[in-house]
């Protein structure tokens, strides 16, 4: 029987990524875009994250199947 994943993980929309890059380039905080865009503070930051370590690009690259 296939096992249940340790985590139920969800990625978030790329409308969802556009609107917390899109704070962030009016500088603000961390804290501020959760609380106007309702995700926790560390999905913030690491969208954040994500965004500076992919050359700034909003796709997501993680799910690139195949050579």
């Amino acid at each position: 029987m296939p096992r249940r994943p340790k985590t139920l993980r969800k990625e978030h929309s790329n409308e969802t990524r556009a609107v917390v890059i899109a704070f962030h380039k009016y500088k603000l905080l961390n804290g501020k875009i959760a609380i106007e865009t309702g995700l926790a503070k560390s999905s913030v930051t690491s969208i954040i994250w994500q965004w500076r370590k992919s050359n700034y690009s909003l796709t997501n690259k993680s799910k690139c199947v195949g050579p």
